[in-house]
């Protein structure tokens, strides 16, 4: 065996080896679907943990002002130390007045009978608010989906757009390679290869621009999962969303109903109204009831018997307070309130009109995005055909490799465009989704 077979024997076995330690290697960065986004978004989401905490500080506040109509109880303990004892000169005699140690202790209630409807004005109005947090934590939730949605297909659609321009650059280079090979053997012009060299330079900037398009996506994404790197894989793939919403009017009378923005303005509004209540519940009086139990050692009362026994005693009573003028400061807070509850009715009319309109943009979005669909569907098709004949052509020695590239590119290119108007018609449902309040799940 001579060198010239070793070194082809060599050749074989690197040729057989380098595959599979290639294939020996593993991607070890982390695999997520769309559900897998969505459910880590959700939990590590600090809009959504925030509004957590608010529905738990309105579970905390109803239970303050609950606390407000409950009976309270006290127990008040008394322990006294004297240097020396009083002393009396009665009759010539000195007697001694108290005791050393004094001790008492006292057991008190109080229980609101009534207060004109303040307690349970400001009562009702907290567990409004109770109901308004847990409607944040749905629309914190639905807006995550909406956002997770939209940014997962961002991500997928840059890397297609990626994919596309490295294939064109690579055509191109074959074109420029091509032409410069012909050139030398007095086949092309020189304008044929400056022609070649001048498109591939203008393809360079698209690439880099759709890499960093790619870039920002994944940085996006990785900022709404709370997640310490964007080194991730995605697992999905763009395709035609499904909506349950057949015409504008559905859209219109769900999102009406179930926006929980609209939810929370009503909530707000009926609060407000709470408010007024307990504010005019400040012209009427309140009324308290007391009683107290208490018992002392009897030296602490007097100095006089030898009863060493505690002495119990007790006490009850009804306290009514009625402030008949106050210089007119209740009638301004009145005026207030009632003007507050002016401002949030408006406030609900305004919303009201921005869902309306805002369900008809997504609406329109949607429709549009969806006649892009089909149109980009026949360019896809007409592609495919054109790259059906170039490939008949080359088989049959009627057109160049290049030809052939240049055609399977434009199939890239039209797939693409698909992907692209898919992509903006998944981003229109979520946003109709949203408006809808389809992704508002109020009993989870």
């Amino acid at each position: 065996m001579n060198t010239r077979h070793l070194i082809i024997l060599a050749a074989g076995l690197i040729t057989l080896i380098l595959p599979a330690g290639s294939a020996a290697v593993t991607d070890t960065r982390p695999v997520y679907t769309l559900e897998d986004c969505l459910r880590l978004g959700l939990e590590r989401s600090a809009l959504v943990a925030n509004a957590t905490r608010d529905a738990a500080i309105a579970e905390a506040r109803v239970w303050q002002v609950r606390s407000e109509a409950l009976p309270q109880f006290d127990l008040k303990g008394n322990y006294t130390r004297m240097d020396k004892l009083t002393e009396i000169t009665f009759d010539e005699r000195v007697i001694e007045v108290g005791s050393l140690n004094s001790y008492s202790i006292n057991l008190g209630a109080r229980q609101l009978l009534y207060s004109g409807g303040k307690v349970m004005a400001a009562l009702e109005a907290a567990r409004t608010a109770r109901r308004y947090t847990a409607t944040g934590i749905m629309a914190a939730r639905a807006a995550m989906i909406r956002d997770i949605t939209t940014a997962f297909h961002d991500v997928l659609l840059a890397q297609a757009a990626v994919d596309v321009r490295r294939d064109s650059m690579a055509h191109l280079q074959s074109m420029r390679d091509e032409a410069e090979l012909k050139k030398s053997y007095d086949v092309a012009s020189e304008f044929e290869v400056l022609s070649a060299r001048v498109r591939l330079a203008n393809e360079r900037p698209l690439l880099i621009r759709a890499v960093n398009i790619l870039d920002m996506a994944r940085n996006n994404l990785s900022r709404l999962l709370s997640l310490p790197t964007d080194d991730f894989k995605l697992e999905g793939r763009i395709a035609q969303p499904d909506l349950e919403i057949d015409d504008l009017d559905t859209a219109l009378d769900l999102g009406l109903v179930q926006r929980p923005e609209l939810i929370q303005m009503q909530d707000l509004v009926e609060m407000r109204h709470q408010d007024l209540r307990a504010a005019r519940g400040d012209w009427l009086p309140t009324v308290r009831a007391s009683a107290n139990y208490g018992a002392s050692n009897p030296d602490q009362d007097s100095g006089f018997g030898s009863d060493e026994s505690w002495s119990p005693r007790w006490n009850a009573g009804i306290t009514a307070e009625w402030s008949l003028f106050d210089g007119g400061r209740r009638y301004g807070v009145i005026r207030e309130k009632r003007l507050e509850v002016d401002k949030q009715q408006e406030d609900l009319h305004e919303l009201t009109r921005n869902v309306r309109l805002e369900i008809r943009q997504a609406w329109l979005d949607k429709q549009y995005a969806a006649e892009a669909v089909q149109g980009s569907e026949e360019n896809v098709n007409l592609a495919e055909k054109a790259l059906a004949i170039a490939q008949v052509r080359f088989a049959q020695g009627l057109s160049t490799y290049l030809e052939l590239t240049e055609t399977n590119l434009a199939l890239s290119t039209a797939q693409l465009a698909r992907l692209q108007a898919l992509r903006d018609l998944i981003h229109a449902t979520a946003r109709l989704r949203y408006a809808c309040g389809l992704d508002y799940t109020p009993n989870e």
